[in-house]
C-alpha cells in the first residue's frame, strides 16, 4: 500500500487532546500519520499552542498552525456588530468565525497536490476546500445545525432567542451547501448520518464513531469516601457550560439532600466567571480546570455525569468514563447516538430529580454499579476503540483517493 499524502484542516490544532473534537482529531490524525503522511493546520488563539503540540510532531505529523482569536466564549462590541451584520446579509456568523483570508492562504500554501484534503468539523470544511487534493473528505464531528437550533430553543425569548433561531436557519442551509461539495462525509454516529443525509440527499456518508484509546483507560479500583460524582468537558463550550450550570443548580440540591457529604467534580478548560461563582455559591464543588491526567480525578467518582440538554454527535465523556470503570447517568441528547441501552451499560434521566435519584440509586448500590460498569466497559471495547476507528477512516480514505 503506498502511502496516502493527507492534509488535515482544523479549527485548532488536536492538542492536547482536552475535549471532545480534540480528542477525536487526535485518535484519528496520530493513527493515520503511522502508515501515512500527515499534515495538520490549525487554528489557535495563543502561539504556546503550537508549541504545547510537540507531542503531534513526535508522531510524525506535520504541524502548521494560524493564529486567529478565540471562536466561542463572550463576545465584545465590535463581535456583536459583527454578528449582527452576518445575520442580516443572511449568513452564518458561526461558519463566518472560523473563516479568515490568512488560514485560507496558509492552506493553499501548504503544498500538493495531496491524495486527500480531510476537514475536521464543518468549521474547517470552506478552508480545506482550497487545499489541493485528488479528494476532499469532511469528518462532520456534529450536525451543526442542529447544535444551533437546540441552543436557540434554550434561549430565553425575545430578541436572543430570534437571533439564535436566524443562525440556526442561516447555518443550515450553508452546513447544506458545504455538505454537496463534499463526495465523502464522515459521521459520528448513525443518528448523525441520518441528519447529514437528510440535509443533503445524495451525499454519500459513512459512519467513524469517536472512540477512546482503551489501552491507556483501564478501569480503576473502586472509588472510597467521601460520595462524589464528576462531570468533564471544556466549560468553553457553551453545551458543557449550561450542563454544569444545571447541574448545580437542578440536580445537586436533590441530590446533596440525600447524599449531604456529596462531593461534585468539574473537570474542563475556561471555566467562566459564571460558572465559579455558581460552584462557590453551590458548596463542596471542585473546579480545578483543564487536567493533564483523568484518571486521578475519576478515581475519586462513584457516578460520572453527563447532564446536557444541548449539542450533538456523541460525547466522548461519556467512553472515556466507561472506560475508566465509572458508572454513568446521562441525559437522553447526552447518550444521543451511543448504542448504549438504559439500565444495562448506563443510566438515563431527563429530569433534575430523576437524575439525582438515579446517582443515589447507583452510590447507594455498590454491587449494581459495578455490573453496570463492567458491562459498560466491555461495550466500549467492542466498538469504541480508537484503533478500530483509525482502521475505518483509513480505509474510507484509501478508497475515496482511488489507492485501495
Amino acid at each position: 500500500m503506498k502511502p496516502l499524502r493527507v492534509a488535515a484542516v482544523l479549527p485548532f490544532l488536536p492538542w492536547p487532546p482536552d475535549h471532545g473534537g480534540r480528542i477525536r482529531a487526535a485518535h484519528l490524525l496520530r493513527g493515520l500519520a503511522r502508515r501515512h503522511r500527515v499534515t495538520a493546520l490549525g487554528v489557535i488563539a495563543d502561539p504556546a499552542e503550537e508549541r504545547a503540540a510537540a507531542p503531534l510532531r513526535e508522531d510524525g505529523l506535520v504541524v502548521r498552525a494560524v493564529l486567529r482569536p478565540r471562536r466561542f466564549g463572550s463576545l465584545g462590541t465590535a463581535d456583536r456588530a459583527r454578528k449582527l451584520m452576518n445575520l442580516a446579509l443572511g449568513r452564518s456568523d458561526l461558519e463566518a468565525r472560523f473563516r479568515s483570508g490568512a488560514v485560507e492562504a496558509a492552506a493553499r500554501s501548504l503544498g500538493g497536490p495531496f491524495d486527500v484534503a480531510l476537514a475536521e468539523t464543518l468549521w474547517g470544511a470552506a478552508t480545506a476546500l482550497r487545499v489541493p487534493a485528488r479528494v476532499h473528505v469532511l469528518d462532520a464531528h456534529n450536525v451543526e445545525w442542529v447544535v444551533a437550533a437546540r441552543a436557540a430553543a434554550r434561549e430565553g425569548g425575545g430578541l436572543a432567542r430570534a437571533l439564535a433561531r436566524r443562525e440556526a436557519a442561516h447555518l443550515r442551509r450553508r452546513e447544506g451547501a458545504l455538505l454537496r461539495r463534499f463526495p465523502l462525509v464522515v459521521a459520528v454516529s448513525g443518528e448523525d448520518a441520518a441528519g447529514l443525509r437528510a440535509l443533503a440527499p445524495g451525499v454519500r456518508v459513512e459512519v467513524v464513531p469517536n472512540a477512546v484509546d482503551t489501552a491507556a483507560l483501564v478501569p480503576l479500583p473502586p472509588a472510597g469516601p467521601p460520595e462524589t460524582i464528576l462531570f468533564a468537558g471544556s466549560c468553553n463550550y457553551p453545551p458543557n457550560e449550561e450542563a454544569a450550570l444545571w447541574l448545580l443548580r437542578e440536580i445537586v440540591p436533590p441530590l446533596r439532600a440525600r447524599l449531604p457529604r456529596l462531593v461534585v467534580l468539574l473537570l474542563g478548560a475556561s471555566p467562566s466567571r459564571r460558572l465559579l461563582d455558581a460552584a462557590r455559591a453551590t458548596g463542596g464543588v471542585e473546579v480545578p480546570g483543564w487536567v493533564p491526567e483523568l484518571a486521578p480525578w475519576y478515581a475519586r467518582a462513584h457516578v460520572a455525569v453527563a447532564p446536557l440538554r444541548v449539542g450533538g454527535g456523541t460525547r466522548t465523556k461519556i467512553l472515556e468514563a466507561m472506560a475508566l470503570g465509572r458508572a454513568v447517568v446521562a441525559t437522553r441528547l447526552g447518550a444521543e447516538g451511543l448504542p448504549f441501552r438504559d439500565g444495562e451499560e448506563l443510566v438515563l434521566a431527563d429530569e433534575p430529580r430523576a437524575f439525582a435519584d438515579a446517582v443515589a440509586a447507583l452510590v447507594a448500590r455498590p454491587e449494581r454499579r459495578a455490573d453496570l460498569e463492567r458491562r459498560a466497559r466491555a461495550a466500549v471495547e467492542r466498538g469504541f476503540s480508537a484503533g478500530r476507528a483509525v482502521e475505518r477512516l483509513e480505509a474510507l480514505l484509501l478508497e475515496a483517493a482511488g489507492t485501495a
